[in-house]
């Protein structure tokens, strides 16, 4: 948790001296959200950094980091053979009403880790991160692959709307207060959506 601070003084400095607005939760320049200590909300105050000194703390962390402008996207050949072979490992066939098998859901697990361990190496866009949103079954594992990447995609602001189709509306929002309702908010293609503000959120106020 102390490096995930460091990490966010880090980004935070860079990401104001480029001029951005603040996207945290509460307007602190914060990467963390939804924070608990001992099961209860806490906020930090800007300039503060220090970590608690006891509890169980939880929280998200979104990265104040976007992919600069020179940066190249996997290729189609070279996305499309990671996403075969993929396909084979999470993604068997399954009948009507069968439980899904054990060793399946190891593979799951085993792909995710090896995604989150490339994610930091690879731009995408928002179409190839769909493509890969299609080989997972479960939807909760769909919002792990999301998770990881979205911030890699070059072009996620105008396009990202194109991922909100593999989600229910209801996990959706759970994904938006997770991940920051500015992040998911589709610039591109605001038509046809349907929004709830909660305007303590400072991020909503915007």
């Amino acid at each position: 948790a102390q490096h995930l601070m460091l990490l966010n003084r880090w980004q935070l400095h860079l990401w104001r001296k480029a001029g951005l607005v603040d996207v945290s939760m509460d307007g602190k320049g914060k990467c963390l959200r939804n924070t608990l200590l001992d099961g209860r909300l806490v906020s930090w105050a800007e300039n503060d950094w220090r970590l608690p000194a006891s509890g169980q703390l939880s929280f998200d962390f979104v990265a104040l980091y976007r992919p600069p402008a020179d940066c190249s996207t996997v290729s189609f050949d070279a996305w499309g053979q990671v996403l075969a072979a993929l396909a084979d490992l999470v993604a068997p066939k399954i009948r009507e009403g069968d439980k899904e098998d054990p060793l399946v859901r190891k593979q799951v697990a085993k792909v995710q880790w090896a995604l989150r361990a490339i994610s930091s190496r690879v731009w995408l866009l928002t179409r190839q991160l769909r493509n890969l949103l299609c080989i997972f079954l479960n939807r909760q594992d769909r919002g792990e692959t999301l998770t990881t990447f979205f911030l890699r995609c070059v072009d996620w602001p105008i396009n990202g709307k194109c991922c909100q189709p593999k989600f229910s509306r209801h996990h959706w929002k759970l994904l938006s207060q997770r991940l920051g309702y500015l992040n998911l908010f589709p610039y591109g293609q605001p038509e046809m959506s349907f929004h709830v503000i909660d305007l303590e959120q400072c991020d909503q106020r915007r």
